[in-house]
């Protein structure tokens, strides 16, 4: 009967344990869209959650049913699934990345248990035993997930994680289950006695660590190939921005040149209104060319020719929604590359342009661009609908604000970087606010 109460106790701490890290991974790693959820139906997928944890350690306790076993096993591999389908949308690579989770933490359990014979701090062990290393384990990954969290990775972990496939998941789970059937058989084999012990334990343990390695060098082609594609992503982007402010210089550039050739012939009709006494006539014919002479006209000086070419880019584009730009400050010239200033202007603008696209009546985007010495500060304001959620300074998927502020947030940190600088975002009162600092 004490056996048995050191099963569930184990056993709920595990349960604990892996609520934790399960919280962490899908609110900060794993973005998942979200949906409304009372606290009620949240108590009773928690309480689903345990029972099975229970009926699992039951079944190991007893044995008394070996189909209830197996049902038991089934469930307690997926159980998580219950308290994330109340709150959130379940994708299909959820269910294998649960699987692989508690696969994982079996392993890793039974490879402390290898360890600690290896030191000297452990005989071999069987049964309650083995699910307290395996709580240990479960314990050691809930640490490197905090650390992630603390050296701000989430990042990088989000990307490989969503970027895996249902293919990739199957492949591990196999590897980490052919891995985890033979430590577990390992100790039941027959082993001849001029085979020593401790090399099959050495053996068990470099499988393990072949299989993590497979694992991680998977993880980094995963990381440099998603790399690579926001690399050819930024690439393109950067192409399209330049042509596209490029051509409108070029088309204001020929306004100017057709006013110009046309100046001579206005001005000489102008004369013989003056002379034949039509002042009326006159004057509203110089109203025409004031007019028409304001067309040609940059709306923007900051500067900076390229960022005088993005800010009335933009301007087009935003008056399209019924929202004005007001630019304040000056831009700095040559210290930033044209190609960073095309980007970083393009993506700040971009989202604020398509945040007020989501509202209705005019609306205004702030832009204050402050130069002192060797700082530059840049800072866009814009409404939105609803305030955004934003956690280690980026802003959290959801379905309501998904194409708010997106990826282009990430290619403004880039450009950040690259001048030994930094990127800070705020939403407060439906007032997203994005601040470029910037050594040049």
């Amino acid at each position: 009967m004490g056996e048995e109460i050191y099963y569930y106790l184990i056993f709920t701490i595990s349960g604990l344990v892996e609520l934790f890290s399960m919280h962490i991974i899908f609110s900060r790693f794993m973005y998942l869209e979200k949906k409304p959820y009372t606290q009620g139906r949240m108590v009773v997928a928690i309480l689903l959650y345990f029972a099975i944890i229970y009926l699992y350690s039951w079944n190991i306790i007893h044995k008394d049913s070996i189909p209830l076993f197996f049902i038991s096993y089934g469930l307690f591999y997926f159980k998580y699934l219950l308290v994330l389908h109340v709150r959130n949308r379940i994708t299909k690579t959820v269910p294998f990345f649960l699987f692989y989770y508690e696969l994982l933490v079996a392993v890793l359990g039974q490879n402390l248990h290898f360890f600690l014979i290896e030191l000297g701090l452990l005989r071999q062990a069987r049964g309650i035993w083995i699910q307290g290393l395996e709580v240990m384990a479960a314990i050691i990954f809930a640490i490197a997930l905090m650390a992630l969290l603390i050296y701000r990775k989430t990042w990088n972990v989000s990307m490989w994680l969503s970027s895996l496939s249902i293919g990739q998941y199957i492949l591990y789970i196999l590897l980490i289950y052919i891995a985890l059937l033979v430590q577990s058989g390992i100790y039941r084999l027959n082993i001849p006695s001029n085979v020593p012990e401790s090399a099959i334990e050495k053996m068990s343990i470099a499988l393990v660590l072949i299989i993590i390695i497979v694992t991680l060098q998977t993880m980094v082609i995963i990381d440099q190939r998603n790399t690579m594609e926001e690399s050819l992503e930024l690439v393109n982007e950067q192409m399209e921005s330049a042509t596209e402010h490029y051509n409108e210089m070029i088309q204001k550039d020929q306004e100017v040149k057709k006013f110009r050739h046309d100046i001579k012939n206005l001005l000489l009709v102008l004369r013989t209104l003056i002379v034949d006494d039509k002042n009326e006539k006159a004057l509203a014919y110089m109203d025409e060319m004031q007019e028409s002479l304001s067309k040609t006209v940059k709306k923007y000086d900051t500067g900076n020719f390229m960022a005088d070419a993005v800010l009335n880019s933009k301007d087009t584009k935003a008056a399209e929604y019924d929202t004005s730009l007001q630019f304040d400050g000056f831009v700095p010239v040559e210290r930033v590359k044209d190609m960073d200033m095309v980007i970083l202007l393009s993506n700040l603008l971009d989202n604020a342009i398509e945040a007020c696209t989501k509202l209705p009546g005019h609306k205004e985007i702030r832009i204050d661009s402050i130069l002192k010495k060797n700082t530059w500060v840049l800072i866009v304001q814009n409404p939105t609908m609803t305030d955004a959620i934003i956690e280690n300074n980026s802003v959290q998927t959801t379905k309501e604000n998904k194409n708010l502020h997106g990826f282009g947030l990430k290619n403004i940190e880039r450009v950040a970087t690259k001048y030994d600088g930094v990127m800070q975002i705020a939403c407060e009162n439906s007032i997203f606010k994005t601040r470029v600092t910037m050594n040049i």
